[in-house]
């Protein structure tokens, strides 16, 4: 939003650069020296992003932190979300860096986040604030997004990539394109869907944002839209170290199926139709 020359806050740099954002300043400027000398200089607008709220990116995991940290991943997309830091306002970034893209130069960038972190390795929430991230890179076309650092090898932070590229052990991955998927309380359920056209599959991965001393609830999930039928493999990961691995199955009927859910537990439905 602001550059190093004003110190990083709204000041006369910023207003000598027609007022604009400095990542938006950026992108037009880029655009107009592609147009005017027909050479591309950047394929990639590339951003960092550490949640700003107190103690998200710690070690700690009281229940206001742990509760924080799991709505932070909303300062990604979320026009509505004011982020509870000292930014007070919607940060939006990846969604506010695609309409600036949309509005110069349509689809010639790509976009990353080369560096993110949601806390420790052995934090159940920051795990589950992981795999909201990976959803919402997805949902968002992110290009590149690099976790700093790579977690641990089996801590509960890993299970968040293997919940998306080895969630039975055996190297199955969720494939296909990102598809329009919601919740009737996003706030509990976070969810994100995947069709694999090609090989008929709907990959349904949804976060449980509710803690312990709260009951297990069953979730309802439709995918009406893409099939009346079929068979499923249910898998998750949860508090407070339980590792990705598989939890049964169901069948979808009249476009439906049951899923139990237990607390803080990032879960996976494979459908096959």
């Amino acid at each position: 939003m602001y550059s190093p020359k004003d110190a990083c806050t709204d000041g006369p740099d910023r207003k000598a650069h027609n007022d604009l954002p400095l990542i938006q300043w950026y992108i037009q400027q880029i655009t107009d020296y592609q147009k005017a000398h027909g050479v591309k200089l950047v394929d990639v607008i590339d951003v960092h992003f550490y949640p700003q709220a107190p103690n998200v990116f710690s070690p700690q995991e009281d229940p206001l932190t742990a509760l924080l940290r799991l709505r932070s991943p909303r300062s990604l997309w979320d026009p509505t979300y004011s982020d509870e830091s000292w930014i007070g306002q919607p940060i939006m970034i990846l969604k506010r860096i695609n309409d600036w893209i949309s509005a110069i130069n349509p689809g010639n960038f790509k976009t990353a986040v080369s560096e993110y972190n949601f806390g420790g390795d052995n934090l159940i929430t920051a795990a589950l604030a992981n795999v909201n991230a990976l959803g919402v890179f997805a949902r968002q076309g992110v290009y590149i997004a690099t976790r700093w650092t790579v977690p641990n090898t089996g801590s509960i932070a890993e299970d968040a990539f293997k919940i998306f590229l080895n969630y039975d052990g055996s190297g199955s991955k969720v494939m296909g394109d990102s598809v329009e998927c919601d919740s009737s309380n996003f706030e509990i359920i976070s969810p994100f869907a995947y069709n694999d056209a090609t090989n008929r599959k709907i990959y349904v991965v949804f976060i449980n944002n509710v803690g312990p001393g709260n009951i297990p609830v069953t979730v309802t999930i439709d995918v009406s839209a893409y099939t009346q039928s079929g068979t499923v493999r249910l898998y998750n990961f949860a508090a407070p170290n339980i590792h990705i691995h598989p939890i049964g199955t169901a069948t979808v009927s009249a476009g439906k199926f049951n899923y139990p859910v237990i607390v803080w537990s990032a879960n996976l439905a494979v459908v096959s139709y």
